[in-house]
């Protein structure tokens, strides 16, 4: 009598892997709409149209459930690169970045790294995973300096704050996608700031139109408020 062929364990795992892609994309939509406190796993079965059951057997708890959506999102977000240069790294970072922030349910990771889980382990992961990317982006800023494309004496904690900020603002608070054009003026800006100050250069000047603009701001001033000779 031949024996039936049973499926190998690759394969069982290859038709469980798109339902625990599903589920946990419905985790984070579900925190973005309701925060940790709010969860619930019937919430998420619904959301992502499997049975509770499937749920449970895999996560019995919310916490566990949590806590694998922030390890797939800590291994799907990369923001470290090696490209050979400054700009094709802050280039990969901001669009990896931004892809993150301005995906449905990037409330949900925000609120997740903003560590408003109740549960102990939660936050320690969360707080875990904030940690091993900034310094993984830290060492990135290392390679530029020993390459000598990033100033010495730069404040890497600012200079990274400064550009997530203005991801976080237009990604999570606009909800706007960050552009072409805007990715090349963040590039140009940071680059410009990071870049080494070259023995014998002079400050850069004014451009003549910002020049210009100014004096005609100072004019309009001039008329509207200094009192008029008579």
């Amino acid at each position: 009598m031949t024996e039936a062929i049973q499926p190998t364990t690759s394969k069982r795992l290859e038709r469980g892997e798109p339902v625990v892609a599903k589920v946990l994309d419905a985790t984070i939509q579900e925190i973005a709409m309701t925060g940790y406190d709010g969860l619930t796993l019937e919430r998420v079965a619904a959301r992502a149209g499997v049975n509770r059951t499937t749920i449970y057997r895999r996560w019995p708890t919310k916490a566990a459930l949590t806590r694998a959506t922030i390890e797939r999102l800590a291994s799907t977000v990369k923001f470290d690169f090696d490209t050979g240069s400054m700009r094709g790294d802050l280039r990969g970072m901001i669009e990896a970045a931004s892809r993150t922030l301005f995906a449905p349910g990037a409330l949900g990771l925000v609120r997740l790294l903003l560590n408003t889980a109740d549960d102990d382990d939660v936050r320690e992961l969360a707080l875990c995973v904030q940690e091993e990317k900034r310094n993984r982006a830290f060492a990135m800023l290392d390679r530029w300096q020993s390459r000598g494309e990033m100033r010495d004496d730069i404040d890497k904690e600012m200079f990274l704050d400064s550009m997530m900020g203005v991801l976080f603002r237009r990604n999570v608070f606009l909800r706007q996608p960050v552009t072409k054009v805007l990715t090349e003026r963040m590039l140009d800006h940071f680059c410009q700031i990071a870049a080494p100050v070259r023995k014998g250069a002079l400050p850069a000047r004014a451009r003549p139109e910002r020049a210009k603009a100014k004096t005609s701001a100072t004019s309009r001033f001039d008329r509207l408020v200094r009192p008029r000779k008579k």
